[in-house]
């Protein structure tokens, strides 16, 4: 357990780094994210493999048991390509992001014909569920420190109303790069879907800690502008973070098919037989 002690509640104004600095500060929030953020997936992957193990353990059908046990086996023999390809799109990401090249490759489906898209396939609908719930539920655990995070790094990248969707080092780029490396992974899709599902259930509290160490570095170097605060130990956030459910995806019939296709596209998810 990471203890965070909470510090007094100051009103400062952020100095303004030169435009290289600015960028060599970001650099170095973007490494501390990456390395950290690696060593905190491959302990989720071990809670994950102990998780699916139990699982298998206490299944009385067969092809569940059959299921978990070869989720457990390819994680196992898969986890240092995994977690290297990880390591590179997270870092790819986070530079898009940065340089805001992610929003000009965006592509503007307000504009597509409509009469072309197909339906998606089931798993990437389902993908499309976990993931979305996974990000929130980062979000939730580490609502504070991402308030926090924000004005830091809104203030380097010259972005004074950043917010959690627009930052480069946000839950959803963390999560989007190891979904990506996930699929690349050469197994059966049911085997992805089960151990993105186990990763909902086995908690990511450890990653509030690491944007708790960005923030105090970035208050370190007076780049946070306004209220200087740590995060307490309880994590209490100054508003209630949006209610999220850890569980599984619903049935296809519950989904709300317009939101989701947003959600998917707005993602980059391609229609079927697209590259």
């Amino acid at each position: 357990h990471t203890l965070r002690v909470n510090a007094t509640t100051t009103t400062t104004t952020a100095r303004r780094p030169t435009p290289r600095e600015a960028h060599r500060i970001l650099d170095e929030c973007r490494e501390l994210t990456v390395k950290r953020m690696q060593e905190a997936f491959s302990a989720i992957l071990d809670k994950v493999g102990d998780v699916l193990m139990d699982r298998a353990g206490r299944t009385d059908v067969r092809e569940e048991q059959q299921l978990l046990m070869d989720a457990r086996d390819v994680m196992r023999a898969q986890r240092p390509a995994l977690l290297a390809d990880f390591e590179k799109r997270l870092r790819g990401r986070i530079d898009e992001r940065l340089s805001g090249a992610d929003q000009r490759n965006k592509p503007d489906f307000a504009k597509a014909d409509l009469s072309e898209l197909s339906l998606v396939e089931t798993t990437a609908m389902d993908e499309s569920v976990i993931t979305g719930n996974l990000k929130r539920v980062i979000e939730n655990a580490c609502y504070e420190e991402l308030v926090l995070l924000n004005r830091g790094v809104g203030h380097l990248m010259e972005r004074p109303d950043l917010e959690t969707d627009g930052n480069p080092l946000a839950p959803t780029t963390i999560v989007d790069a190891f979904a990506d490396a996930l699929r690349e992974v050469k197994t059966d899709p049911r085997i992805k879907l089960q151990v993105l599902k186990e990763m909902n259930q086995v908690g990511l509290g450890d990653v509030s800690a690491i944007y708790a160490d960005l923030n105090r570095r970035l208050t370190e170097l007076r780049v946070v502008p306004g209220a200087m605060r740590a995060v307490n130990a309880a994590g209490r956030a100054d508003r209630a973070p949006r209610d999220v459910r850890q569980e599984t995806p619903p049935s296809h019939a519950e989904v709300d098919v317009k939101a989701l296709f947003k959600r998917m596209f707005a993602g980059g998810v391609p229609p079927r037989g697209q590259p």
